[in-house]
């Protein structure tokens, strides 16, 4: 799940010391907005400061220092004669291009500020895998790949974005991303796909990238937001959110242990496929209701939600892709948004009545998507609790409609393709054995199908409660 939530778990830190990460996040709009008008290159001297999504990610990392939750990590096959030194080449332009994938974060003057590692530093590395048995070897490669993707990362040292590559024979490989989430999102691995693609095939025809360069810089989207999120587009944003979720209770799910005083993070996934007729209906269910399949799929979560939870009235998260401005299009980072939707089941509504709902709350959303979830949080002052998510405690998103049905391809390298490393789903995403919230349902349009991750919280449900809320999803 490409997503981040309102607080972290640092039970160890001083009340001292989390006050001050906390006002680090209040109050930081100041001057004179700027408007709706174009984001331009940042001016001064000074190194730039977070945006609003980053801060929030990188004060998570000081209370709970290491914790993987916002690894995300992908494998995928790779058939045919890769030229590894070709690859390295490649990836290195891309991190030329795009400062976000080489910004580590320090702390200046008591703050933390951007900074940009050199490109010509990055190198992909390589693990030559002995010959073994094949069931063996791919045990050992699951093995290395969920270590890595797991292993921790220095916000302020870097690097933050990492490529292992385990050669099995001399025309198949592993490729293994691993990248913090502060650093990207969603979108972000479209990007990434399509520059791959292009710039690999140029160099190995001899030629120069075929990329314009790009006109902005994610640092510079981070400066604009803070002078645009200010007077009467923050006042805005702000009276709507804190109206729509006035009140909001929590969503109290029958869990097989009880919740733990401080959120532990350790999860694992379900992965499962949606089959082509019940896709198929789905669909035409949206086209005859007037609505996204994003609409119909998340009623249907919530509406599981609602009977295992016996509740009318709670919130479920989803991420809003937060890239409604051109400049943002083609850039790497750190933009998606995460909003808590409000389901309201009161009056005992049929489905469709429900499903109506569902679709002002998803449309208003979207209009009101700019201000920060933290922020958010902020103004409804929740009840601090470090055993549950503030507000949601589970989260829905259909990935084409985070992307705003921005494509993502497996790339091409002219002879060289990507095949899934998980036949099954079809889904390159790695579980790292973390998860942001109780549950988390994530679906991607594969084809015909729907292919579906249930990430859950292991220190509240089992394996096999997880396997049954799908089956109870499928019915």
């Amino acid at each position: 799940m490409q997503s981040y939530d309102g607080r972290g778990g640092g039970a160890t830190l001083s009340e001292a010391k989390r006050a001050l990460l906390e006002k680090r996040l209040r109050g930081q709009a100041a001057g004179q907005a700027r408007g709706s008008g174009a984001i331009t290159r940042r001016t001064g001297d000074g190194p730039p400061r977070l945006s609003f999504a980053q801060e929030r990610l990188w004060v998570l990392d000081q209370l709970d220092p290491g914790n993987p939750v916002y690894n995300i990590a992908a494998v995928s096959y790779l058939e045919g004669p890769l030229d590894v030194e070709l690859l390295e080449r490649t990836i290195r332009e891309i991190l030329r291009r795009h400062e976000a994938l080489r910004t580590v974060f320090p702390v200046v003057d008591g703050e933390p500020v951007q900074r940009f590692l050199d490109p010509a530093a990055f190198s992909v590395e390589l693990e030559e895998i002995p010959e073994m048995p094949e069931a063996e070897r791919d045990a050992y490669v699951r093995r290395r790949t969920r270590d890595e993707g797991a292993r921790r990362f220095d916000l302020a040292e870097g690097p933050l974005f990492r490529v292992r590559l385990y050669r099995l024979s001399p025309t198949r490989h592993v490729f293994h991303t691993i990248k913090h989430h502060i650093v990207t999102d969603g979108w972000s691995m479209g990007a990434l796909s399509h520059e791959l693609e292009a710039i690999y095939k140029a160099f190995a025809a001899g030629e120069p990238s075929p990329l314009p360069e790009l006109q902005i810089q994610y640092a510079d989207y981070a400066a604009w937001q803070r002078e645009h999120l200010t007077g009467e587009t923050l006042r805005r944003q702000v009276e709507y959110w804190r109206e729509h979720l006035a009140g909001v209770p929590n969503l109290e799910l029958p869990t097989d242990r009880p919740r733990p005083p401080v959120e532990s993070h350790r999860g694992a996934f379900h992965r499962f496929l949606v089959p082509p007729e019940v896709t198929a209906g789905l669909a035409a269910l949206s086209r005859r209701e007037g609505v996204t399949l994003n609409m119909t799929l998340t009623a249907a979560w919530a509406v599981l939600l609602a009977r295992y939870a016996g509740q009318e009235d709670f919130a479920v998260g989803t991420l809003i892709g937060n890239r409604n401005r051109a400049e943002t299009e083609g850039l790497i980072g750190f933009f998606v948004n995460t909003a808590a939707l409000r389901m309201d089941l009161r009056g005992d509504p049929s489905y469709r009545e429900f499903l109506r709902r569902v679709r002002g709350v998803l449309l208003d959303a979207d209009a009101h998507q700019e201000l920060p979830f933290e922020r958010v949080v902020e103004e409804l002052k929740p009840p601090r609790d470090l055993g549950r998510h503030p507000v949601f405690q589970t989260m829905f998103f259909l990935h084409a409609f985070v992307v705003q049905h921005a494509p993502m391809p497996n790339p091409d390298l002219g002879g060289v393709t990507f095949a899934s490393f998980d036949p099954e789903s079809g889904i390159a995403l790695q579980d790292t054995g973390a998860a942001k919230f109780d549950l988390g349902l994530g679906m991607v349009e594969l084809g015909n199908v729907l292919s579906a991750i249930l990430e859950y919280a292991t220190d509240l449900f089992d394996a096999a409660t997880a396997a049954r809320m799908v089956d109870h999803l499928q019915a």
